[in-house]
């Protein structure tokens, strides 16, 4: 007699279905706990220098991404109102709060609010948004240099 049929006459009907059950509920455990969540709330008062007539200006950066893996990808949306103007583009940048820095990858161009797409990262990416060190800033014709900006964050 195999192992199933073992089981399944030990368990019997009902309990084969619990066991089963508790199988499926604990891969989707371990499934969410594998993937990393981070935000950002966008707001004007972020961005250094301040920008010009944006002061209702504000939005959200959502993203996931696998917590191992060799070749991991990013995949985000991007929420955003009250501009001065249309978003021409968004980019994920390396910094901490109140510094200017380097972009890391970017994610529109232009950019329409609700918009989602995925990048790929590089272990470098993942360290340094896991670690805090990551903001998303988006620009517009009047605020070339940033409209709204936030610190990326796990949640």
């Amino acid at each position: 007699m195999n192992r199933m049929s073992s089981l399944r006459r030990r368990l019997g009907p009902i309990g084969l279905a619990w066991l089963v059950a508790a199988a499926v509920a604990a891969a989707a455990v371990a499934s969410a706990a594998a993937t990393v969540h981070v935000r950002a709330e966008l707001r004007s008062s972020a961005v250094v220098p301040r920008p010009v007539g944006a002061l209702r200006a504000s939005g959200s950066f959502s993203a996931t991404f696998p917590a191992e893996g060799a070749r991991p990808r990013l995949l985000w949306t991007i929420i955003f109102g009250d501009l001065t103007g249309p978003a021409v583009e968004a980019d994920l940048h390396v910094g901490r709060p109140a510094v200017a820095g380097g972009v890391l990858f970017p994610l529109c161009r232009p950019c329409k609010s609700g918009q989602s797409g995925s990048t790929k990262l590089t272990q470098r990416g993942v360290r340094l948004i896991e670690s805090g060190r990551t903001y998303v800033e988006l620009r517009t014709p009047k605020n070339p240099a940033g409209e709204i900006r936030g610190q990326v964050l796990v949640r």
